[in-house]
């Protein structure tokens, strides 16, 4: 929702330099079409990397709903509103871990192998498009100062 403000506070493991430093991140949602969590997870990733804090690993997000016995990935406003369960996983691709699970309300335990394995693919994807953001952001620093042309 609109104005709702995310405060993280951990000591991160995935992160390089500081393991043992607690970074406080304020995520303010200026608007929501879909799964909040996984999309401010993803942000500060992002916001980590941008501000040049080395970190081991991408930690990369998505939410799976379940509903009328069918798995979406990444469910929209109208889709979440349905009320369903949902799963935000949070992935961190490099080691092949899984950082958190969020199970909201109970999914059905038959449910669960296919919600992860979509959840899994969905991150697995999400990693791939950071990674060329990263890298774009990159490239378009290194040739904004001149010193290669790629």
């Amino acid at each position: 929702p609109p104005g709702l403000i995310i405060v993280s506070r951990s000591q991160s493991p995935w992160l390089l330099r500081y393991p043992k430093a607690e970074i406080s991140i304020n995520v303010e949602i200026l608007q929501a079409d879909g799964p909040v969590k996984a999309v401010a997870l993803n942000a500060v990733t992002l916001a980590l990397i941008d501000a040049g804090i080395p970190i081991k690993d991408f930690l990369c997000s998505c939410t799976v709903g379940y509903i009328d016995g069918h798995s979406l990935l990444d469910p929209n406003n109208v889709e979440e509103s349905a009320r369903g369960p949902d799963a935000t996983v949070a992935y961190l691709p490099n080691s092949e871990k899984v950082a958190s699970l969020d199970l909201e309300p109970k999914l059905p335990l038959e449910a669960l192998g296919p919600v992860m394995d979509l959840a899994m693919d969905g991150c697995r994807q999400m990693y791939r498009i950071l990674q060329a953001v990263v890298l774009e952001n990159c490239s378009q620093l290194v040739q904004a100062r001149g010193q290669v042309s790629l």
